[in-house]
């Protein structure tokens, strides 16, 4: 397949002003190296996307779009802030576009791997989310139950409180489920062309 388009794509909530905490970007450049050890793509070719550029009330650029809808993997960054954000809101609907349209034959839909962030209750956050089973990184790791801190802090807590070991083994075992779902030239990914005003805030359609 072409290396034109990204392998993941990571929703997270921006922060005021529209740029992205340097904890999600710490998180994203770790993932994004790992999924490239793993991914086999060719040199210099980025394996995930991360959009960095768009403040509050600024249209979506031909970059945004193209990422959203060609994307193999769709990673949402899960805390309160999440679901209030009508930007993560609209990536999340746009994923939701491709499960039914454009579809070659044999062609799958992309996978939504949502992630624990911060932590938050389950009342929380929009039905359409918790229809979707969260990433679990497993209690096999050897003397550390990265699992339990995981839900008790979320990645972004793991950062904040320097627990290495496990948010290294978080990273790990998410890049090897993007890994697994990168799809073969028999079975691609549903691609869509979008365009802003296709997008929709999903969050927002699904409060009852």
């Amino acid at each position: 397949m072409s290396d034109d388009h990204p392998l993941f794509f990571v929703s997270y909530a921006r922060a005021a002003g529209g740029e992205p905490d340097g904890n999600v970007k710490t998180f994203f450049n770790d993932l994004s190296q790992r999924v490239s050890e793993l991914a086999g793509r060719r040199p210099g070719a980025d394996p995930g996307f991360m959009d960095r550029s768009i403040k509050s009330g600024q249209h979506w650029t031909d970059e945004l779009l193209h990422a959203i809808g060609t994307c193999d993997v769709f990673v949402p960054l899960l805390c309160v802030p999440y679901r209030r954000s009508s930007w993560c809101g609209m990536e999340w609907h746009a994923v939701s576009l491709r499960k039914g349209t454009g579809a070659a034959r044999n062609s799958r839909p992309p996978v939504i791997i949502p992630v624990i962030w911060a932590p938050f209750s389950d009342d929380q956050m929009p039905t359409i989310i918790g229809k979707i089973q969260r990433f679990s990184p497993g209690d096999d790791l050897p003397g550390v139950n990265a699992q339990k801190e995981y839900e008790e802090h979320g990645v972004y807590g793991l950062l904040w409180l320097k627990r290495t070991v496990p948010y290294r083994w978080i990273v790990w075992k998410l890049a090897l489920e993007i890994a697994r779902h990168h799809p073969s030239s028999n079975h691609p990914v549903r691609h869509r062309t979008l365009s802003e005003d296709d997008l929709h805030n999903a969050f927002q359609e699904n409060e009852t």
